[in-house]
């Protein structure tokens, strides 16, 4: 998409990996009101994305991944957040603690602030990698500690990092921290003899 501005200046969209969506509206807000809370707004508190959290029985990497859930959160942050979090990718939504949701509500902030402190992430030449508009290229991918790292050992444990695919998107986590969650079984209402 190509817009042209006021003082022939120009407002380009390129989207390669077909992502971003356009939409033509008179009310934003039509738009906008689908989109789940901002990470970084103070408004979204622990407790607040527990509840969000537990609203949901889905695995939790393709529920942060989804922007009616939670916006702004792309594939690369959220490997980093879970990792930064010990929290496995695969685990049920509805099982975080409150105390692991603030862990998590936490690590999402810290991955999203040390991107934008560092221009953002570009892992590659050409077209589908990140740009700033005024061309420059991001250093965060320095940054990261398990995304993209597959086989090179876990900064914090030195296991070998791994790749999944989960929701058919890559997936990068360490096993040893990150451990699959034990599912306690809820009591049921009447003991059994």
């Amino acid at each position: 998409v190509r817009l042209l501005l006021d003082g022939g200046r120009e407002l380009r969209f390129h989207d390669t990996r077909k992502f971003g969506r356009w939409r033509l509206t008179r009310r934003p807000d039509a738009v906008l009101a689908r989109l789940g809370p901002e990470p970084l707004d103070a408004a979204l508190t622990a407790p607040a994305l527990c509840a969000r959290l537990r609203a949901h029985r889905r695995i939790l990497k393709p529920l942060l991944l989804d922007q009616t859930f939670l916006a702004g959160l792309g594939n690369i942050y959220a490997d980093e957040a879970l990792w930064l979090a010990r929290l496995n990718p695969c685990r049920a939504s509805d099982s975080l603690r409150t105390d692991e949701a603030r862990r998590l509500l936490q690590a999402i902030r810290d991955v999203l602030r040390q991107g934008i402190r560092r221009g953002g992430s570009t892992l590659g030449p050409g077209l589908p990698h990140f740009e700033s508009p005024g061309g420059q290229r991001g250093s965060n991918q320095a940054a990261l500690q398990v995304f993209r790292r597959t086989g090179a050992p876990c900064p914090r444990c030195g296991s070998p990092v791994r790749r999944a695919m989960i929701a058919q998107r890559a997936t990068h986590y360490c096993a040893r921290c990150q451990p699959p969650h034990a599912i306690t079984p809820r009591p049921t209402s009447s003991p059994r003899a």
